[in-house]
């Protein structure tokens, strides 16, 4: 009996369901990382809250929450002194904050090919975050030969979550990124990653190019959702 031939629609369904399989695994894997990270800042964000409170109302805090505040600050690149600035404070407030699930899946993506890429198997990088620390980092194949930036290597994908969501929350490029989240926090809404990447314009040299091709997977996945139901 003469095999029997798979169809070309039957061929298709299978790549489909293949590519469905793949997203679904990398969700899977990467999905509690991102809330261990965002629970974790939520944490941090919560103890600054009541520091700020208090400062606010003109009282003074103990010794040992006066250096937590100040080595936070130092953490998160503040130039101004939040334990003498009411200004500095709201600054410090507006950068320790979560990062929306649909954003993070999105650029990890994006950035490492659902986890396919070089970088994100040997390296645990998941959002093509460099590096010149040669102790460091891996070299990428196609660099130009003027160039001297690694791709960072990390321990953990975990790891990678964490240093993507502080550059995000710390690095002056993403002020506006922070604003946007800062203005839904005023209104009480909880931030989201669709809104929220407008402020990529200078992760990617593609710029607006790069915020519809988060934004489209965002809709695409139907991750919105997950900002509702794992806000920080």
């Amino acid at each position: 009996m003469p095999r029997k031939q798979i169809t070309p629609d039957r061929d298709k369904v299978a790549d489909g369901e293949q590519i469905y399989s793949l997203k679904q695994r990398f969700v899977e894997k990467l999905l509690p990382a991102i809330q261990q990270e965002n629970s974790r800042l939520a944490t941090i964000r919560t103890r600054l809250t009541k520091l700020v409170q208090i400062l606010n109302a003109g009282y003074d805090i103990k010794p040992e929450s006066r250096q937590w505040l100040q080595s936070l600050a130092k953490r998160y690149r503040l130039d101004s002194n939040p334990l003498q600035q009411r200004k500095a404070r709201n600054e410090l407030l507006n950068r320790v904050d979560t990062i929306p699930a649909s954003l993070t899946l999105a650029q990890a993506a994006n950035e490492s090919g659902w986890g396919r890429s070089r970088f994100a198997t040997e390296g645990n990088n998941l959002f093509g975050i460099w590096t010149f620390d040669t102790t460091k980092g891996l070299k990428p194949q196609r660099r130009d030969s003027d160039k001297q930036h690694l791709v960072r290597r990390f321990e953990h994908f975990g790891d990678s979550v964490r240093y993507y969501m502080h550059m995000l929350n710390s690095h002056p490029a993403y002020t506006d990124l922070r604003a946007i989240r800062a203005l839904a926090r005023q209104e009480q809404r909880t931030p989201q990653g669709m809104e929220m990447a407008a402020g990529l314009e200078k992760y990617s040299a593609r710029g607006e190019e790069y915020i519809a091709l988060i934004r489209q997977l965002i809709h695409q996945n139907q991750w919105t959702k997950l900002d509702r139901t794992s806000a920080g």
